[in-house]
């Protein structure tokens, strides 16, 4: 689906406008939208208090059509709270008021005065509904609109804000937010609304579908989505019925050292679980014992080591195996030193197959040129910290900044890069950057990412290419922490329990 920056969503909307969409019907569409969905709320019947407060802009005449809508339909106890006198509203926003005055919903201006008694008067609602400051703000909110913001927050009320919460500007740069309950947005999803901290404001998400014609869309280039779960499904490898383990494909996994076995048993047993026809690791003598113990479906070679790692006297032997192979992963486990970065090096020159380049694989990594697309397709999956070694900078302004930074790689290698987090952005070799909407906070643990490289692994060995597997693996791998997350709790959530609940994962998204 689109992810639509404010600038965008305005195009879109004047191109709508252009066609011959007049802007009341847009209106009109959205605030019927937004009434329906407060309409279907268990927690709400036609005696509750449901109290409107709305701004100046567009999404206040939003609110001010569903309130019509809803006073129609016979909820009786809803009251409009107006930042500024209906008389000085303009435009369209001062036709739906006046119509609502002709249907007898009830009104008031805000006194600026009386705030103390209106947090009181808020307080006995059974829903709030925002509309004081829509997608247009720039900057954080100021004035009465702030103080409502604030009282809003302060007390203990469901809300529900209409297209964005009040004061969550799109260019990232609010503090003022009010904290929803559930948004009901507008056409699109808002790049502010699919990042952090913007998630956090709007609750539960809901996008309604308001009628914008297709050919609205027509003049603007979107380089922001984010997969749902239908375009999920539809992302996943096809499987035939006379398949073998051959067709499902090989996957070879270089890296573990003493003391980080578990990093690649965890990387091969993701891949076998997603779908993987074979999976071997290539590591240390010294630690194949330890994944053998644990891991039955693995394949193991055991290579020349030193002091624990994989020596460079393995580099042809590496080779030779990873011909046979559909894809390689790079780096779980490998660990660091002058031998480790030549041996990587050699590596990313001399394989075949694609690769996922994982963990000290990236940390091996000199400059972006060594990651150039021309040699062969890379897929990185670093972290903040491991992306901030690279570009030889700090974690902070690797997060401030992650779609610069994201969008300076890609231009630069020509490669794919799932930069993970809260939430994990996987940049294109076109330049589109992905969203990934699923995950949670209990799998900011060791080992997480490992098992993120095995399901992208297993994709890639079934055929899917790097750039979706990408998109597709974090989708999955987040899915199968909040599914873990629901049964046991974020507190306790260790990679392997990413492992345990993949196959649900996958059934939610075939289902």
């Amino acid at each position: 689906m689109l992810v639509l920056r404010s600038t965008e969503m305005a195009a879109v909307d004047k191109e709508a406008i252009e066609l011959g969409y007049p802007e009341i019907i847009l209106m009109e569409t959205a605030g019927r939208s937004v009434a329906r969905e407060i309409d279907t709320l268990d927690e709400l019947d036609n005696q509750s208090d449901i109290y409107f407060l709305i701004g100046g802009g567009n999404n206040g005449g939003d609110g001010l059509v569903a309130a019509r809508y809803l006073k129609e339909w016979g909820y009786k106890n809803l009251k409009v709270f107006l930042l500024k006198p209906g008389e000085n509203l303009s435009g369209i926003n001062r036709d739906n008021y006046n119509i609502c005055r002709l249907q007898d919903v009830e009104m008031e201006v805000i006194d600026s005065e009386k705030l103390n008694e209106f947090r009181k008067i808020l307080n006995n609602a059974d829903i709030i509904i925002d509309g004081l400051l829509g997608t247009g703000i720039t900057g954080d909110a100021r004035g009465l609109a702030a103080d409502l913001i604030g009282i809003v927050n302060d007390i203990s009320v469901n809300v529900l804000a209409i297209d964005i919460p009040s004061g969550l500007s799109l260019d990232f740069k609010s503090e003022t937010v009010i904290r929803a309950d559930l948004t009901v947005t507008l056409a699109d999803l808002k790049i502010a609304q699919a990042v952090y901290p913007g998630r956090y404001y709007c609750g539960e998400i809901i996008i309604a579908d308001i009628g914008m014609p297709a050919k609205a869309y027509r003049k603007i280039r979107p380089d922001y989505f984010m997969l749902s779960n239908q375009e999920a499904a539809r992302f996943l490898p096809y499987r035939t019925e006379t398949g073998h383990k051959g067709t499902f494909g090989k996957v070879l996994i270089i890296g573990g050292s003493a003391g980080m076995a578990g990093s690649v048993s965890l990387a091969g047993e993701a891949a076998l679980k997603m779908g993987a026809g074979m999976v071997t690791i290539a590591l240390p003598a010294a630690i194949e014992h330890d994944v053998n113990s644990h891991s039955r479906e693995i394949i193991t070679e055991a290579l020349p080591d030193e002091n624990g790692k994989i020596s460079l006297k393995a580099l042809d032997k590496i080779i030779n195996i990873s011909n046979k192979m559909d894809l390689v992963i790079l780096g779980p486990g490998l660990g660091q030193g002058k031998e480790i970065a030549e041996l990587v090096e050699n590596l990313l020159k001399k394989l075949k197959p694609p690769i996922i380049l994982d963990a000290d694989g990236i940390n091996t990594v000199r400059d972006l040129e060594q990651l150039d697309k021309s040699q062969k397709k890379i897929l990185l999956t670093p972290h903040p910290g491991e992306m901030a070694r690279l570009y030889d900078t700090t974690i902070p302004e690797i997060l401030e900044n992650r779609f610069d930074y994201i969008k300076d790689f890609v231009e630069k290698t020509g490669q794919a890069i799932i930069l993970k987090g809260a939430d994990s952005l996987i940049g294109l070799s076109e330049g589109e950057i992905f969203i990934n909407p699923t995950g949670n906070d209990g799998m900011a643990t060791a080992g997480s990412g490992d098992v993120l490289a095995g399901i992208a692994g297993g994709l890639v060995a079934q055929g899917l290419d790097l750039e979706k597997a990408g998109i597709v693996a974090s989708f999955i791998h987040g899915r199968a922490g909040d599914l873990a997350a629901e049964d046991k709790n974020r507190y306790s959530l260790v990679a392997g329990d990413l492992i345990v609940y993949l196959a649900e994962a996958i059934n939610s998204i075939i289902k």
